[in-house]
């Protein structure tokens, strides 16, 4: 039973990531924040120290089943002044030391 509950949670994990990773490509420069939301169609991540008003977080991919999300298994979008200027984690790092 319980090999059956890990591989069902495992399956929607992997089916929430795969959304996430097609609905990437409906990304475009200069979106809002509300109109990226709804391309991605999910929720950012709230509530973590990495999170901010111009960076939203998108859970993409678990490095350890552990219950915790880190900045590292997510997408970051960047915004600025309420519109997308990029996103992905190279992006973001180069922006982060920019603006650090």
């Amino acid at each position: 039973m319980t090999k059956i509950i890990i591989a069902l949670f495992a399956a929607v994990i992997l089916a929430s990531c795969l959304t996430l990773s097609n609905n990437e490509s409906k990304l475009k420069l200069g979106m809002s924040k509300e109109e990226a939301i709804a391309a991605l169609g999910e929720t950012p991540v709230e509530g973590e120290i990495y999170c901010s008003e111009n960076i939203l977080f998108f859970y993409e991919w678990p490095i350890w089943f552990d219950g915790s999300i880190t900045a590292d298994e997510c997408l970051p979008l960047v915004f600025e002044d309420g519109k997308l200027i990029g996103w992905d984690k190279e992006f973001y790092q180069s922006h982060r030391k920019k603006n650090w």
